[in-house]
């Protein structure tokens, strides 16, 4: 159960029902971070994913020019089987 306050904090407890009673197993309170700090992090995180998107696409694009030199049927098989409409390797 998670409990909002009106001066920025809450409280966030984990009960267990037992037949008989309710038994707090945790409880953790919450107070509101700077905006500043909040912003960072959201940056922060933002440019990670991105920068492992941006290693992760120039992977595919190896392995889909790859197998347009050595198997170009393959790669027609992958896309018509991913229902691409425009195949990856003619995005590029």
């Amino acid at each position: 159960m998670m409990i909002m306050n009106s001066d920025s904090t809450a409280n966030l407890k984990f009960i267990k029902m037992l037949p008989f009673k309710q038994l707090e197993q945790l409880s953790l309170k919450f107070k509101l971070g700077e905006m500043d700090a909040i912003q960072k992090h959201v940056v922060f995180r933002y440019k990670l994913i991105r920068h492992e998107l941006n290693e992760n696409q120039g992977k595919l694009q190896e392995v889909c020019s790859i197998l347009k030199l050595k198997n170009p049927s393959l790669i027609t098989q992958i896309n018509s089987a991913a229902m691409i409409s425009q195949p990856y390797h003619l995005r590029m």
